[in-house]
């Protein structure tokens, strides 16, 4: 402990000063009142011990402290509250901190962590070598930190501010706002991968490869082109109590941009297609984000195993994205509204179970099956009212088999059976099985629904398409059918 911030002992023989006592008067009724109001005095009392030094725990109050504590093991850490700068990367230039520690508890309660983003221009390598906070270690808590980006300038290439790649790594209560990325304003209209038309540098939250991984009670704010959250090979991952919130753009105002990546593109996307007029962009990538496998990692493990509970996402492109993962998928309590073109607020993989979650269909759909392979999904969620309906009409898009997928209105809205669908907003929507879906367009391809059964307790129509067959549908809203063997249940 540094020992200038401890006080010596005041000698016996000393009479407490007036200010003293009145001190002491002050925490009895202090601690008093939040006996007696448990509700107001919750955040006196996590303010208060924000600045306690936790039995176990060791002060350290710099960041080359804390650099040597991130290579350490089998310690409680807690770095002194306050605000502390980062201006520069490590010797090899790659990234911040190399968290090589295992065993280790670092209590950031009242602590900020500000990032300049002209570190992250300045370093040097390729695309996934970059990384602010790269961990390798394992067993490791970070608690109550708030991890702040600073400026607008993008990194040298593409990373993310936590490369996660230990096992056994638990996030609880922490703040992430991430800034500066290249190109931003313009979502992945100019492409997102290799054949971009435009200079890829992304800048995400939090990549996840390791196993085990928890994000608990955790806050991210996405101001870049980049995911929150993604995983890779990572097994077991657990988000909980997490918000996220990301920004969106009407594409009118990039039609009126005079100068710039839309105008010498002449206004069209990544596949040639013009730029749709009134279209609210996601500038961000998705919040919650599975990909197939660990990719760069050998041999190649599959991203397998992801509870997702209770987590609240707004305007981000895609929500609970998980369709490429496998395993058990949990998805339960969830929230997500106001995800913007050209993603969608939830699409699952095979066998996934969804329960208790809730999202609108305000600028994309509610729920996206896009893969004719995947089967057997358990889906119940809630199609929530929106404020306005711009550049969507899809509530769902439904390929694969035998899911089973039951969409409700909000429970204290009026019964769909009830309500005249003149004035229901959602009578204007569409529900679709077997198409594919290519952002703004739903075009018959070589896609397929099979023996889906769908309980469809709004107003929107559902569509069957020649490309589905022997599906089973109960619905309040129109049904077209154009497939083979389906069976139709109007209620």
């Amino acid at each position: 402990m540094n020992q200038d911030h401890v006080r010596p002992p005041r000698p016996h023989s000393q009479t407490p000063s007036r200010q003293a006592l009145d001190r002491r008067r002050f925490l009895r009724l202090s601690a008093a009142a939040l006996a007696a109001a448990p509700a107001a005095g919750g955040a006196l009392r996590a303010a208060w011990l924000d600045d306690a030094v936790r039995p176990g725990f060791q002060q350290i109050d710099s960041l080359a402290d804390f650099e040597r504590a991130l290579a350490s093991r089998g310690n409680k850490i807690r770095l002194k509250p306050g605000v502390y700068r980062i201006d520069h990367a490590q010797a090899d230039n790659k990234t911040l901190f190399h968290v090589t520690g295992s065993n280790n508890h670092f209590d950031l309660r009242g602590v900020t962590l500000q990032l300049d983003t002209r570190v992250l221009a300045a370093m040097r390598g390729k695309v996934h070598q970059l990384a602010g906070y790269r961990i390798t270690g394992s067993n490791l808590i970070f608690e109550g930190g708030v991890f702040e980006d600073l400026g607008q300038e993008p990194p040298y290439e593409s990373l993310s501010d936590f490369d996660v790649g230990g096992n056994d790594i638990t996030f609880r209560d922490c703040t992430f706002t991430v800034r500066g990325s290249a190109p931003y304003g313009y979502g992945d209209l100019f492409g997102k991968g290799a054949g971009a038309l435009v200079r890829l540098q992304k800048h995400a939250a939090m990549s996840v490869r390791g196993n085990n991984t928890q994000i608990l009670g955790c806050r991210f704010f996405m101001h870049t082109f980049g995911h929150a959250i993604h995983m890779h090979g990572a097994q077991n991952t657990l988000v909980q109590d997490v918000s996220i919130e990301g920004t969106l753009r009407n594409s009118d105002e990039i039609l009126a941009e005079t100068t710039g990546h839309a105008a010498r593109l002449q206004y069209k996307d990544h596949y040639g297609r013009p730029i749709r007029p009134n279209t609210m962009i996601c500038l961000n990538e998705d919040a919650i984000r599975a990909y197939l496998d660990g990719g760069r990692d050998k041999p190649h493990p599959r991203t397998a195993d992801i509870t997702v509970i209770n987590c609240t996402v707004k305007r981000m492109r895609g929500g609970v994205t998980l369709a490429l993962a496998s395993g058990k998928i949990d998805v339960r309590g969830c929230t997500v509204t106001e995800c913007g073109y050209p993603g969608h607020a939830y699409s699952l993989p095979t066998g996934a179970r969804v329960r208790d979650c809730r999202g609108d269909a305000a600028y994309a759909p509610l729920l996206h099956m896009g893969y004719s392979h995947q089967h057997d999904a358990d889906i119940e969620m809630t199609l929530l009212a929106a404020q306005r309906y711009v550049g969507n009409n899809l509530v769902a898009l439904l390929n694969g088999s035998r899911h089973k997928v039951t969409i409700a209105p909000p429970r204290d809205a009026p019964s769909a059976a009830r309500a005249k669908p003149s004035s229901d907003p959602t009578s204007a929507l569409q529900i679709v099985c077997g198409q594919t879906y290519r952002g703004d367009q739903a075009d018959v391809g070589k896609t397929s629904a099979r023996e889906i059964e769908l309980v469809n307790h709004t107003r929107a129509a559902v569509l069957l398409s020649a490309l589905s067959s022997g599906c089973k549908v109960r619905s309040a809203g129109p049904v077209q059918n154009e497939g083979k063997d389906n069976t139709v249940v109007q209620v």
